[in-house]
């Protein structure tokens, strides 16, 4: 059950600004692609490492680990530097939204303390979105106009129990592939205490190709939520809760852990029960089941179709492809419907595992196949679909600043909608699950999770 405890009061220790170093990079104008746009007003993506240190104290951490972690930011940033800038609207002579970097630009870094319940936070058990956002700073949508930044940084200190960083990003900036080569650069430079590149972000816009088109289409969605956000009281941050009935104060992220011994039981259960399944992924049999869960969970009308939407990562599915080190967004949009009949019944784990294998396999021929058609967006949203946040291609368990591997990883913006985060396992093994739900559903899930894996 969630902690009933009063939510902590966090202590502000000291509020600044990451920049470059002077003369690293020059002023650069990068115009966002149709990816980049199609993202931009989608809301930020929120994301907690916690790092377990038992003896740390708050003096301890600002003057011995606090130095190096800002240092080695500063000596990233040249490297990523979009994260530092801003996105301007230019309306001539053709108009389009931008990358803008200028040389007094920077990052809001905050470093705060509190006194919360640890242990309870990087726990498994379901703990309230409200006990996890004031982890993780807070960052207004671009407006086009003003200097808005893209990203944000938050470190908090738990004496006596250990840190967490909290990063902020607009979505618009770049996608997961992007965020977590970033990650591992800033990582590896706190750790090792210099610059060493494991990668060099590209940040030609003419390296992915596509059809011109598409420019026009999200153009107009963007300068459509641009106008919605700024001219009226609708902003990113006050998004539908989950369901369209939970409270905010009712929403609750669950962790779950899918070992790969159990992983190869799913796997072998899915292609004994349907013959149209010789092989699917980790991520498809992991997504299966979790949506067969929280379709049951919820106990929708059997008649009533339920909807399963992810992105993938277009950069080696696109001819010519796109280089691994293309920052920005890259992302294809796969969108998978059932009715909630089939993936009740006994067999619906498979079901699910061959549609959502299929939605991939069809960008194949068609990888940009929902890219013309952006009313998608509002059908999802109208619909209550199961998103998905992450991939276990990040590896977002690796990221060792010089403290050792985060102990525990979340996703805080699923939170927003009910969405479900997906990574590897904490041990780089099996996978980790986080879920956002209401109290009642996130108990029910909990159940329908663990007699599944009962029954293999």
């Amino acid at each position: 059950m969630a902690s009933s405890s009063p939510i902590p009061v966090l202590k502000v220790l000291n509020q600044t600004s990451i920049s470059p170093p002077v003369g690293t990079i020059p002023e650069t104008t990068i115009p966002l692609s149709f990816s980049d746009l199609m993202w931009l007003y989608m809301g930020a993506v929120e994301r907690l490492y916690f790092y377990s240190i038992p003896s740390i104290t708050t003096t301890h951490f600002m003057e011995h680990l606090l130095p190096s972690l800002k240092s080695s930011l500063s000596l990233t940033l040249p490297h990523f530097f979009p994260l530092a800038g801003h996105i301007i609207h230019s309306p001539t002579p053709t108009p389009n939204f931008h990358y803008h970097f200028s040389t007094t630009n920077s990052i809001p870094f905050t470093v705060a303390e509190s006194d919360d319940d640890f242990k309870h936070l990087i726990g498994d058990d379901a703990r309230s979105v409200l006990r996890l956002s004031p982890l993780v700073p807070p960052l207004s949508p671009p407006s086009g106009d003003a200097a808005t930044p893209l990203m944000a940084v938050q470190v908090t200190v738990f004496p006596n129990h250990g840190v967490s960083i909290g990063l902020t990003i607009n979505h618009g900036a770049c996608d997961g592939t992007s965020t977590a080569n970033f990650m591992k650069f800033w990582a590896d430079t706190c750790k090792s205490g210099s610059s060493a590149p494991f990668i060099t972000p590209l940040f030609d816009r003419s390296l992915f190709i596509y059809p011109n088109e598409l420019d026009s289409i999200f153009l107009d969605l963007a300068m459509k939520f641009r106008e919605l956000i700024f001219n009226s009281s609708i902003t990113t941050s006050g998004s539908k809760s989950i369901n369209n009935e939970a409270k905010q104060d009712d929403v609750v992220i669950g962790s779950f852990w899918l070992s790969q011994d159990e992983i190869e039981k799913l796997k072998q259960w899915i292609s004994k029960e349907n013959a149209a399944v010789t092989y699917c992924s980790t991520f498809v049999v992991a997504c299966a089941y979790v949506w067969t869960c929280q379709v049951r969970a919820r106990g929708w009308e059997i008649s009533r179709t339920a909807w399963f939407s992810f992105a993938v990562n277009l950069r080696g599915r696109l001819r010519p492809p796109v280089p691994k080190e293309y920052f920005g967004n890259c992302l294809g949009i796969c969108v998978v419907t059932l009715e909630v009949g089939e993936l009740v019944k006994d067999d619906g784990v498979s079901v699910a595992a061959e549609f959502i294998r299929r939605a991939i396999d069809e960008l194949r021929d068609d990888a940009l196949r929902y890219a013309s058609t952006p009313e998608i967006g509002r059908t999802l949203g109208d619909n209550q679909p199961l998103t998905v946040a992450g991939s276990p291609a990040f590896r977002v368990y690796d990221r060792d600043f010089g403290w050792g591997r985060p102990v525990k990883v979340e996703v805080v913006s699923i939170g927003r909608n009910g969405a479900m985060s997906i990574s590897e396992g904490r041990d780089g093994e099996g996978i980790g699950i986080g879920l956002a739900a209401s109290k009642h559903e996130m108990d029910k899930f909990r159940l329908e999770f663990a007699n599944g894996l009962q029954e293999l």
